[in-house]
């Protein structure tokens, strides 16, 4: 159970989504409430096939356009592009799952993270 917030101290929601046709896909958790400091764990499965093997994961802060933060694929290196490998982190072993953290939470942190899957 994460402390309570002290005065002054902000708890920072984040939104995880997973796009895809909106079968045979499922995310957990949901919704994360957290604090200053603490990480963000996201994990996504489906039961699509062994061909979906690559997954995306994007972020959308209130009123801005939505932008990638890290492409992951079984057997490859995530890659970050402008993202901090440091901030964010990606594991893609298996074609069905994938996990992605935000470390160290910061308000700038606030806003959506989605995945999407896609075949090679």
């Amino acid at each position: 159970v994460p402390p309570r917030p002290r005065v002054g101290q902000a708890v920072l929601k984040m939104c995880v989504c997973c796009h895809s046709d909106g079968t045979d896909v499922s995310q957990l958790p949901t919704t994360l409430s957290l604090h200053k400091g603490q990480n963000a764990e996201m994990n996504c499965t489906h039961n699509k096939g062994l061909a979906f093997r690559d997954m995306y994961w994007y972020r959308q802060r209130p009123g801005e356009n939505i932008e990638l933060i890290v492409y992951t694929s079984v057997g490859l290196d995530p890659d970050y592009g402008k993202f901090d490998k440091n901030k964010f982190g990606a594991v893609k072993k298996e074609a069905t799952s994938g996990f992605f953290t935000v470390k160290n939470l910061e308000a700038e942190d606030s806003g959506v993270c989605t995945k999407t899957l896609a075949t090679k």
